[in-house]
């Protein structure tokens, strides 16, 4: 006959005890700090990007800085890229300036979403050059991508950098429509977002003045 300690064991484990034990052994697990961390969006104008060329078909659409500025506001809902409407074979580009040397790892784009209507439609095809140079470049190209409509709001289409490269100008392409019905047809965007990483922001030293008020004198060298 079993003794009383024997017959208050269970022959088989538990399995409800064993499902916690495993719950509490993964959260226990050690998590990286970084991974905790959001990712930075250095292509933004909070991050200190600034348009500083304005590119392709632009000036006969109406395209200018107020767009440019648009496409890295930090806001990803939709926007009219083109003011005027142009062809299926329209093609604008923005070149940005970033504060320092920065190597992205991959670019995105939000909320790809098409306007009810025939003669709107978001672009087509976007390509991300980059540079060390300067402004005109050369620029190699960092990442690309043929853009499809999202099935809702909220969905991002990644754009994966086939190879990093440190770069100080970035020039964002966008070309065509995803779904063009007119021969005279207006483009939308949303935002263009670019993670990685980047080096030390030097100070700024063009600020400087005498600052004189009642009592004060203010100088900056």
């Amino acid at each position: 006959e079993r003794s009383e300690s024997e017959r208050r064991s269970p022959a088989h484990p538990n399995p409800l005890k064993l499902l916690l034990l495993a719950a509490m052994a993964a959260h226990a697990a050690p998590v990286a700090a970084e991974d905790l961390r959001p990712r930075v969006d250095y292509l933004s104008f909070a991050q200190g990007a600034l348009p500083v060329a304005i590119e392709g078909n632009a000036k006969e659409l109406g395209v200018g800085m107020e767009q440019a500025l648009l496409a890295i506001d930090g806001n990803d809902g939709g926007y009219a890229l083109t003011p005027k409407p142009g062809s299926a074979q329209t093609s604008i580009a923005f070149v940005y300036k970033l504060p320092a040397l920065t190597a992205f790892k991959e670019f995105a784009v939000p909320n790809v979403l098409e306007t009810p209507s025939p003669s709107q439609t978001f672009v087509r095809k976007v390509e991300i050059g980059g540079s060390d140079s300067g402004p005109d470049g050369p620029f190699h190209v960092l990442a690309s991508a043929t853009l499809e409509t999202h099935s809702a709001k909220g969905r991002t289409t990644a754009m994966p950098v086939a190879v990093e490269r440190p770069v100080r100008w970035v020039r964002v392409t966008m070309e065509g429509g995803i779904n063009v019905q007119r021969d005279k047809t207006f483009f939308e965007f949303s935002e263009i977002i670019g993670y990685g990483s980047q080096e030390p922001v030097p100070l700024s030293d063009a600020f400087r003045g005498k600052w004189k008020g009642r009592g004060i004198l203010l100088e900056l060298e």
